[in-house]
């Protein structure tokens, strides 16, 4: 899945500007990434070459999830 990554080898990189998207499938990917991270209590894990902080990953995932669910009820 996503290399562990210790708080103090994170480096902050101001030059990189891209955009991060997810499919569902992608965001399985993401949701095993982060429950690695959490079972290892681990603060950051990286995934697909971006660093994320499990805190706020566990928000991004509710996030999308909630995307789909509704997307999802306006289908006939």
């Amino acid at each position: 899945m996503g290399r562990k990554l210790h708080p103090r080898d994170v480096r902050v990189r101001l030059d990189k500007s891209e955009m991060v998207s997810f499919t569902p499938e992608k965001l399985n990917k993401f949701r095993e990434a982060y429950l690695e991270c959490v079972d290892d209590t681990d603060d950051i894990f990286e995934f697909e070459g971006n660093q994320y902080v499990c805190g706020y990953a566990k928000h991004m995932i509710e996030y999308l999830e909630g995307l789909w669910l509704t997307d999802d009820r306006t289908q006939v």
